[in-house]
């Protein structure tokens, strides 16, 4: 029930944004065109040449969201181009639309100076926050931390700052669960336990795939003084929480962890040790979560 109220409230957000978006057209130099494969291809050819490197991972992501029918025409970042007809942003964007054969329609703001290309991403991942308090969303700061790992998880790039805001309200869109598993580990003991943003993330796909379990798994990922089985994947978790705070974690190897540890409990596979190698010479592939 809790989900369901949490998709429909972000639907009304995304209506209520669109509507303004669309009252604000002319004033804003914004339009909404249908984008070919071929304007695509012709934008890229006119692309800055100081944008960003293209990851391919997240091309191919952009890819599956169009061909799955998942793609946004409302986001509001999705194509910048240049009063010299550059493109600005939304290269990642063209290349999927390229790649997937298929037209789409996208907001698209036109007649940009050049010179605002340096005030288009830097910096966004900063400022996410700000724009979920636009929207209403409650625990901005940790919510937008954990859309974060959420991009990065789906496209398998661990460099945070990577990706643009537009790509990160997608994925509240596509996980509206994220919401329901930032408040629940905000309002309880888990955030004297564990790193915020990491344990969000992953319960966020636990709730999604199972959500009985991953609530189980929760309640007794924060019930301290609780007797465990030294087995329980959760018994390590509390063990190496205890002492999160006074130590310097990776956030990364925490994310890990953080996952094994799920996927034992949600299997119920007792687990005599919790690590992950990662960041050793021998480098250990991040584990992927049960249902992804």
């Amino acid at each position: 029930m809790v989900a369901i109220e949490s998709f429909l409230w972000h639907n009304i957000v995304k209506l209520f944004r669109r509507e303004f978006i669309m009252s604000s057209l002319k004033m804003e130099n914004l339009t909404i065109m249908t984008i070919t494969p071929e304007t695509a291809q012709s934008w890229l050819d006119n692309n800055l040449s100081s944008n960003r490197r293209i990851k391919p991972k997240h091309v191919d992501f952009l890819t599956n969201e169009i061909l799955a029918g998942r793609w946004d025409e409302g986001n509001p970042t999705s194509f910048v181009i240049s009063d010299q007809n550059q493109l600005l942003n939304g290269q990642h964007r063209a290349h999927a639309i390229i790649r997937s054969g298929v037209s789409v329609r996208a907001l698209v703001m036109v007649d940009r100076p050049t010179e605002s290309f340096k005030t288009i991403d830097k910096g966004r991942s900063r400022d996410l926050h700000d724009t979920l308090d636009i929207l209403g969303k409650k625990n901005s700061y940790a919510l937008a931390s954990t859309l974060r790992l959420v991009v990065c998880y789906e496209c398998e790039h661990w460099k945070k700052s990577a990706f643009a805001e537009a790509d990160q309200l997608d994925a509240l869109h596509r996980h509206p669960m994220t919401e329901i598993a930032v408040e629940m580990v905000t309002k309880s003991r888990a955030k004297k336990l564990y790193l915020v943003a990491p344990f969000s993330f992953v319960l966020t796909f636990a709730l999604e795939y199972d959500y009985d379990k991953a609530s189980e798994f929760f309640r007794q990922c924060t019930e301290i003084g609780v007797s465990l089985d030294p087995q329980n994947a959760v018994y390590h978790l509390v063990k190496r929480g205890v002492d999160i705070h006074r130590k310097k974690k990776s956030w990364l190897e925490e994310c890990a962890l953080y996952v094994k540890a799920w996927n034992a409990f949600q299997a119920d596979t007792p687990l005599k040790r919790l690590s992950w190698h990662g960041l050793t010479e021998k480098a250990e592939p991040f584990p992927r979560l049960v249902g992804t």
